[in-house]
């Protein structure tokens, strides 16, 4: 069974895959947006078409380094298995991100990789967006630009790994706007499936990038103000929490975004990051 939902799901990936956007080149400093976009990749050590999501993902950072923030999340079917490869050393996979995937957006992507956009749906109603519209997805959220001012200060204590966050936000926010944080971590080295790998398929020394390793928030958020805000107050957040001992703090980022929380709309309006350890 498992074998031919694999076949499935990289035969979707391949009908997905089949007209590629390539994206414009923007000249240096010829982006003036204000926003920042929120890229949460989806994938798995199982998946062998996902290090081609994950390059191009590197691609964009490249092209939009001020204005683009990665976050990838192992759940789904490819991230089901504790380890796809008997010498695997880490399990990725989390419960808040089980939790964005199957209580926030509605279960696992139809084809791998997949990524949500500013958690932007899409006509047919998914948030799910395929590799090849990534590039135009971003492009257009950046067109928006945002209305919210988004400041974050931190302190990191590394004898007792507390980690100490601020947040200042001033923004006209209706009632249902939320905060999330995210810890991610970088330069994770351990097996990966991949399309292109010589031999058995497998990477051994594959370097994971952007991993979502916990939320300081909910899933879904924390409440910012049950009224909403307007421009003329600035709000303030404060969190805290104290890194597993498993994470390497110096390869870790934290990050904060507003977002909606109703029915209609999950988007992401302002997003920020920054190293745990300077």
């Amino acid at each position: 069974m498992k074998n031919i939902l694999f076949a499935f799901v990289v035969l979707a990936f391949i009908s997905s895959g089949c007209n590629e956007i390539m994206p414009t080149i923007p000249e240096p400093g010829s982006i003036t947006s204000d926003r920042v976009i929120l890229v949460e990749e989806f994938t798995g050590v199982g998946c062998q078409n996902c290090p081609g999501g994950s390059a191009e993902l590197e691609n964009l950072l490249s092209i939009y380094p001020d204005n683009l923030i990665a976050v990838t999340i192992h759940a789904g079917f490819f991230a089901s298995e504790v380890q796809w490869h008997p010498d695997q050393k880490f399990d990725f996979r989390t419960a808040v991100g089980n939790s964005l995937v199957d209580d926030y957006f509605g279960g696992a992507p139809f084809a791998y990789p997949s990524a949500t956009v500013n958690r932007e749906k899409t006509q047919t109603g998914s948030f799910f967006i395929p590799l090849t519209q990534w590039p135009a997805s971003i492009s257009a959220e950046l067109e928006e630009g945002s209305n919210v001012d988004l400041k974050m200060e931190r302190t990191y204590d590394a004898t007792t790994r507390t980690l100490e966050v601020e947040v200042d936000i001033l923004a006209k926010l209706p009632e249902d706007a939320r905060i999330s944080v995210i810890i991610t971590e970088s330069g994770i080295i351990d097996y990966q499936k991949d399309l292109n790998a010589p031999g058995d398929g497998w990477i051994e020394n594959y370097v994971h990038k952007h991993i979502l390793r916990d939320m300081i928030t909910p899933f879904d958020g924390e409440v910012i103000s049950p009224t909403g805000i307007d421009l003329t107050q600035s709000v303030k957040k404060s969190f805290s929490t104290v890194l597993s001992s498993e994470f390497v703090a110096e390869n870790c980022e934290v990050i904060v975004f507003v977002h909606r929380n109703t029915s209609d709309s999950k988007e992401v309006l302002q997003a920020i990051e920054m190293h745990v350890v300077e």
